[in-house]
């Protein structure tokens, strides 16, 4: 892949693996716009969206070269990685059985992918393929470990780039957002409603109810108090959540409040120096 090989991407990388042994804790000094870490942040975010790209394009590749195997496997796991693994793990076999899917994929899913295998119209392939399949999923596999490293170096300093958004959804959540958008700019440009399903993907429930999926809820759906709320409640929460997050990050890249010391509130707002965005007032959080 053409970004694995990237000079720049390797230089910044470095510099990730180097910033991430320090603690923010023991910083003297806040990171600020200017610094050499707040860019690298920025940098960092950047290249943690484009892996996901590459991440899809290998995905699409490997599955190509896979189909003449088992073309039905790409209907039934659908994210890379899982993909990758499972075509990792069964390569030419033809009884299934005999391969071990835990920790990879769910019950029912390897029930239906083992169910599938023999009943399957491709043939083994030849060697020369197999490779080319194989040094596809090392590719997919390298790429998760750089986006892994970059959305937690990421992840530890989301306090200097988006204060207001941690303090809506936690640092993770902040983290895949900005990393899934091309960072904090970007993500403020987005609209509420497409912001709720950032981080939503495919998945094949086999019959089970759509409501089980939680296809709308995007990173949302990874939040305690989501996971806690009624489901009746559960779109409407990831709604208001969505709604704050896009206020959060317009925010956060206006530098109005730097320390992530506003609250947002459908209450009236007092202080007539208040920063008013999106219909909802925004006042000082109390102490």
């Amino acid at each position: 892949t053409n970004l694995i090989n990237n000079q720049n991407f390797q230089q910044t990388y470095l510099k990730v693996q180097e910033f991430s042994l320090k603690d923010p804790k023991t910083y003297v000094k806040r990171v600020q716009v200017g610094d050499e870490e707040y860019d690298l942040i920025l940098k960092s975010t950047e290249y943690a969206s484009l892996i996901d790209r590459e991440i899809n394009g290998i995905h699409k590749y490997l599955r190509d070269l896979y189909a003449p195997r088992f073309p039905e496997l790409e209907s039934l796991v659908l994210t890379p990685i899982e993909y990758a693994k499972c075509v990792l793990k069964i390569q030419n076999e033809q009884d299934l059985n005999r391969i071990d899917f835990s920790g990879i994929l769910s019950s029912h899913l390897i029930v239906a992918v083992t169910v599938a295998g023999s009943s399957t119209t491709g043939k083994p392939l030849p060697q020369s393929e197999l490779q080319k399949v194989l040094q596809a999923c090392d590719v997919l596999f390298k790429l998760e470990e750089y986006k892994n490293e970059i959305l937690k170096y990421v992840e530890s300093r989301m306090q200097f780039i988006a204060p207001n958004l941690c303090e809506i959804v936690g640092s993770t959540i902040a983290a895949q957002l900005m990393t899934s958008t091309g960072g904090i700019d970007e993500l403020a440009k987005i609209p509420a409603c497409n912001i709720q399903i950032i981080g939503s993907q495919k998945k094949n429930l086999l019959g089970f109810s759509k409501a089980m999926g939680n296809l709308h809820q995007g990173y949302f759906g990874q939040m305690e108090m989501v996971k806690k709320a009624p489901p009746k409640f559960q779109r409407q929460l990831v709604r208001m959540l969505s709604t704050n997050c896009a206020k959060a990050a317009r925010i956060d890249v206006s530098k109005l409040s730097p320390n992530g010391c506003l609250l947002y509130t459908s209450d009236a707002a007092d202080d007539l120096l208040c920063v008013d965005l999106g219909g909802r007032r925004i006042i000082k959080k109390k102490k």
